[in-house]
């Protein structure tokens, strides 16, 4: 069958009618998807630069998460910093005032031998020199040598002891206090330690051995008693109770202050990606951790603050240690507010970087939108226009057929 020839006419109208349905296909698909490049055939070029903007905007998006994370971690290490400031300001507060108290510390009583230290003991002629060993609480011994032979008895002793000038301490307080027990001499040292010295020296005789010029003098073997703390020193001990209490809670707390899995007060590091790079125009902060616990007892590690010894009588009892607690505490109060400080310098840097991301990757997907979404007004009205369009050319197809149609009534 030979193909059939079709009148110019209506040839025209069919290829406009082609035309116009190939068209409304194409804008019914815009509308559709929202797009007017769906392919790399609609616009090459188009199409491979929305893609590349796309690509990279999920690639900053992946790392928003990582960002967001970092963010937190950062606001729990300041979170504890603040905290853990508070607790130090407190553990201050309890050693200052354990500080302001008067000096507290132990008493200690020696009872002195069986005999009595009368002038018959000592020898009047045999004038003797009492050697004491004064440690005061925490600090280091030191010898008291008072005189009391020469016929002194044992009331006369006291009064020698309490009264010697060696028996007195800068502040011209007493360090040791002599009383009597029926026929025993009873030594009393607050704030301190006294025992006897078996080195006592004769004025007299020479060539005596200690034990001869302990037993001249009466004091027999010294019978020392238990160390007890007076009642400052007790107060006292309860604050440093109260000081270790605060210091344990410190290194929880510091120890508490992690998120997901990172603790930057307890030495971890953070490493923050701030773009899609591998080589060396990838951006990040590298945010360093501190040791924020409070330390080894003896106050080598994190913020040092030494353990108080509370099972002894030594707990808080000298001014001097407490001076090194109150020092260590300001030394962590300078280091937490410097760490605080550089902290929320970090945490802007990373909230920056944040909404920048967020804005870029907004940026890079309304570029690529501009590329390949189509408006919607403007399809809505070609289709319109097609359609109306496509109405015209079959009714132009028809008059066309019309005209063929005309021959056959010259053959009727």
């Amino acid at each position: 069958m030979s193909d059939i020839s079709l009148g110019r006419g209506i040839r025209q109208n069919l290829f406009s009618l082609q035309q116009s349905s190939d068209l409304i296909a194409t804008t019914q698909n815009r509308l559709a998807t929202g797009k007017k490049v769906n392919t790399a055939i609609d616009n090459p070029t188009n199409f491979f630069t929305a893609q590349s903007l796309n690509s990279r905007a999920k690639d900053l998006n992946g790392l928003l998460d990582g960002i967001s994370n970092s963010l937190k971690t950062v606001e729990a290490a300041d979170n504890g910093i603040r905290s853990i400031t508070k607790l130090v300001e407190n553990a201050q507060s309890v050693a200052r005032q354990a500080r302001a108290l008067t000096s507290g510390g132990t008493t200690q009583t020696l009872t002195a031998g069986a005999d009595a230290v009368t002038g018959a003991a000592a020898g009047a002629a045999n004038g003797g020199q009492l050697s004491l060993s004064f440690t005061p609480t925490g600090g280091s011994a030191s010898n008291i040598d008072i005189a009391i032979g020469g016929g002194k008895t044992l009331d006369e002793s006291i009064t020698a002891i309490n009264d010697a000038s060696s028996n007195r301490s800068a502040s011209g307080s007493r360090l040791v206090t002599a009383s009597k027990d029926g026929n025993k001499l009873v030594l009393t040292a607050a704030n301190g330690v006294v025992t006897v010295n078996a080195g006592v020296t004769a004025l007299a005789t020479a060539g005596q051995s200690d034990d001869e010029i302990i037993t001249a003098l009466g004091l027999g073997t010294p019978v020392a008693g238990t160390a007890k703390l007076d009642a400052v020193g007790e107060q006292r001990q309860a604050l440093a109770k109260q000081y270790n209490d605060i210091r344990e809670q410190i290194t929880k707390l510091a120890q508490d202050s992690g998120f997901n899995g990172v603790n930057l007060l307890n030495s971890d590091q953070l490493s923050v990606a701030f773009n899609e790079r591998t080589d060396a125009d990838k951006a990040q902060l590298t945010i360093k951790g501190t040791d924020f616990t409070a330390g080894k007892d003896d106050g080598t590690s994190g913020l040092k603050l030494k353990a108080i010894d509370v099972t002894t009588v030594n707990g808080f009892q000298k001014n001097t240690d407490l001076d090194d607690v109150d020092s260590r505490l300001n030394a962590a109060l300078s280091s937490l507010r410097s760490t605080a400080s550089t902290f929320g310098s970090q945490l802007a840097i990373v909230q920056t970087r944040k909404d920048f991301t967020n804005e870029l990757v907004n940026t890079l997907k309304s570029g690529a939108d501009g590329l390949v979404l189509a408006n919607s007004n403007e399809e809505a009205a070609n289709l319109l226009t097609l359609q109306t369009r496509q109405q015209l050319s079959s009714q132009a197809l028809a008059l066309a057929s019309q005209q063929e149609q005309s021959v056959l009534r010259l053959l009727g």
